[in-house]
C-alpha cells in the first residue's frame, strides 16, 4: 500500500514537472518574441529618425535658397540641427520610443520573474521526486528483506 501511494506521489510530481517545463518553453518564446519586437522598434526607430532628418533637411534647403542674405542664414542656422523645431520633434520622437523600450523591458522583467519562480518549483519537485524514490526503493528492498528473514 506504501508502495502504491509513493508512486502515485511520484506520478503527480511528473506531471507537475512536465507542466512546469511547458511553461518555462513558453516564456522562453515570450522573451523570443519580446527581443524580436525590441529590434523591429530600432528598426522603426532607426528608419523614424532618418526621416525626420531628411524632412528638416530638405527644410533647411528650401528656407537656404529663399533667404535673401544666405550668409546670415548660415551664421543663424549652420545646419538643419540648428533650426527651431528640430530639436523639438527629435525629442518628441525619442520620448514615444522610449515609452515603447520601457513597456517591452517591462514584459521582459515580468517574464525573467516568471521563470525564476518557476525554475525553483521545478528544482523543489525534482527534490521531492528525488526523496520519495529513494522511499519507494528503501521500501520494495526492506519488503524483500522481510520475506527472506
Amino acid at each position: 500500500m506504501a508502495e502504491s501511494n509513493l508512486q502515485l506521489c511520484i506520478q503527480s510530481y511528473i506531471i507537475r514537472r512536465n507542466e512546469i517545463n511547458n511553461l518555462l518553453s513558453d516564456l522562453a518564446d515570450q522573451k523570443m518574441l519580446i527581443s524580436y519586437q525590441q529590434l523591429r522598434n530600432t528598426t522603426k526607430a532607426n528608419a523614424a529618425k532618418s526621416a525626420l532628418r531628411q524632412q528638416w533637411s530638405e527644410k533647411w534647403n528650401e528656407q537656404f535658397d529663399r533667404a535673401s542674405d544666405q550668409d546670415a542664414f548660415m551664421e543663424k542656422y549652420g545646419d538643419y540641427s540648428a533650426m527651431e523645431g528640430y530639436k523639438t520633434s527629435l525629442e518628441s520622437l525619442n520620448a514615444e520610443l522610449a515609452k515603447l523600450e520601457e513597456e517591452l523591458t517591462a514584459k521582459e522583467n515580468h517574464i525573467d520573474n516568471q521563470v525564476t519562480t518557476n525554475s525553483t518549483e521545478l528544482t523543489e519537485v525534482n527534490a521531492y521526486m528525488e526523496s520519495y524514490k529513494s522511499m519507494l526503493k528503501s521500501n520494495i528492498g526492506n519488503d524483500f528483506k522481510y520475506g527472506l528473514s
